[in-house]
C-alpha cells in the first residue's frame, strides 16, 4: 500500500470547503486524473526496477478510483505472480543458469534448465530448476521478481508517491481555478 502525504494542502482544502457541493465530484475527478497520470512513470519504474518488460507490468495492472463520504481512494490493482527466469535472457554456463532479473546479470549456481508440463492441460513450458538434494529429484523451479512486490517497495514506490502528489496539487489547482473563473 502506498499513501501519500496531502498535509501541504490546507491551504487548497480551505478552498475546497468553500465550495461546497460541488466539490465532492471536483475531488473525486482530480483524484483519478493525477492517479492515472502518476501510473506511467510507476510502471516504467517497475519495470525497471525488477528487470521486467514494461508490456508485462502494464498488462498485469489495473487503476480503481472510488469515493465515499470524505474518503478518495486511487487504487492500483497488480496480478501476484511471479515471472519465469527464461524471461530474462538466460544462459546455460558451467556453474548454472546466468540470467539478468532485477536488471542485473547473475549466476544461478547449479541450476539447470528443463520442461515442464502445466496442469492438466498438456502444454509445457521451459523452466530454471535446482536440484533441492543431492538426489535427481525433488527439484523445484526458480523465478524471478514478482510485479506486485516490486511496485510496492524501494523507488517504483517513491516514483508513483512523487508524481501523485505533483499530479494531485497541478490537477486541483487547475479545477479550482476553472471552477471560481
Amino acid at each position: 500500500m502506498i499513501d501519500v502525504d496531502l498535509s501541504n494542502f490546507e491551504k487548497t482544502l480551505d478552498l475546497i470547503q468553500m465550495m461546497g457541493n460541488k466539490s465532492p465530484r471536483m475531488l473525486q475527478a482530480t483524484v483519478r486524473q493525477a492517479g492515472r497520470q502518476a501510473m506511467t512513470p510507476w510502471r516504467q519504474a517497475t519495470a525497471k526496477q525488477s528487470g521486467v518488460k514494461a508490456r508485462k507490468v502494464q498488462r498485469s495492472t489495473k487503476s480503481k478510483s472510488y469515493a465515499s463520504a470524505g474518503d478518495f481512494v486511487f487504487e492500483i490493482r497488480v496480478r501476484a505472480e511471479w515471472s519465469y527466469l527464461t524471461e530474462f535472457s538466460p544462459a546455460q554456463t558451467d556453474e548454472g543458469i546466468e540470467a539478468s532479473p532485477w536488471g542485473s546479470r547473475q549466476i544461478f549456481a547449479g541450476s539447470f534448465f528443463g520442461t515442464v508440463e502445466a496442469g492438466k492441460s498438456g502444454k509445457s513450458h521451459l523452466g530454471v530448476f535446482i536440484r533441492q538434494t543431492e538426489d535427481r529429484l525433488p527439484i523445484r523451479q526458480l523465478y524471478g521478481p514478482n510485479v506486485a512486490i516490486e511496485g510496492a517497495r524501494g523507488k517504483a514506490a517513491d516514483t508513483f508517491e512523487k508524481e501523485s502528489e505533483e499530479a494531485l496539487n497541478a490537477t486541483l489547482q487547475q479545477e479550482i481555478a476553472q471552477l471560481f473563473a
